[in-house]
């Protein structure tokens, strides 16, 4: 194009060389362009396939959390029992002692 741009043509043969030469440029254009949309859409699609991964990489931080709250109260649950059973028997140690 830019040979092509600044020349007046002298001949009808030159105008057919130009013509010629704009055309090529535009299908090569075209073609850049054709490629460059592909790769746009190939782009979106991963992002849409990360954006699904990372939706469910969340969902399981979720659940994770949901079950780690579930055995924190477990856990506490558990040392309120032993603590108890540890009362309980230091009372009847203390009772034995006493009794005897």
């Amino acid at each position: 194009l830019e040979n092509t741009k600044n020349e007046p043509a002298n001949t009808i043969e030159e105008l057919r060389k130009k013509v010629h030469l704009c055309t090529s440029n535009m299908e090569s254009l075209k073609t850049s362009l054709s490629e460059s949309n592909n790769k746009v859409e190939s782009l979106l699609g991963r992002n849409v396939k990360n954006e699904d991964f990372i939706e469910e990489l969340r969902n399981q931080v979720r659940a994770t959390q949901k079950d780690l709250d579930e055995t924190e109260i477990k856990l506490a649950d558990a040392r309120k029992e032993v603590s108890n059973l540890r009362k309980c028997h230091e009372d009847s140690q203390l009772q034995n002692l006493i009794s005897t």
